[in-house]
């Protein structure tokens, strides 16, 4: 009996020493990998070169959400029709009058026709209903 106590005694310690070493293996290095990778507290940063250069900066955010912008243009159109030529850029000042786009004229030349050509007709009806 004495002897069984004394090899459990000595098997409890072992586990003991065993855990106490791997529980300080994991928790007293301070490697930059152990503490959330290269650029964590306390770990060197790496330093690169590079030219600056004037450019766009593409800013992406992917979240949930909605966006307000501080100031909102409403554009109403007077005529419809298909663009042929756009005469601004994006971002570009704008002020009143400058040309902005040009419509096809084409759909409005073909209705002034007919307005012109029922005109006609009309005066042409006018002048018979005058005659008789």
């Amino acid at each position: 009996m004495n002897r069984l106590r004394t090899l459990l005694g000595i098997g409890l310690g072992l586990a003991v020493v065993a855990g106490a070493g791997w529980y300080i293996s994991q928790t007293g290095t301070n490697t930059p990998a152990k503490q959330g990778g290269r650029f964590a507290a306390g770990a060197a940063t790496p330093v690169g070169i590079a030219a600056a250069a004037k450019g766009e900066i593409p800013v992406v955010i992917r979240a949930l959400g909605t966006v307000t912008p501080l100031n909102t243009v409403n554009v109403k159109t007077q005529i419809t029709g298909q663009l042929i030529k756009v005469e601004f850029k994006e971002g570009q000042l704008v002020k009143q009058g400058d040309l902005l786009a040009v419509v096809d004229p084409r759909p409005y030349d073909v209705a002034l026709q007919q307005a012109i050509g029922q005109q006609q007709k009309d005066e042409a009806l006018l002048k018979n209903a005058q005659l008789d």
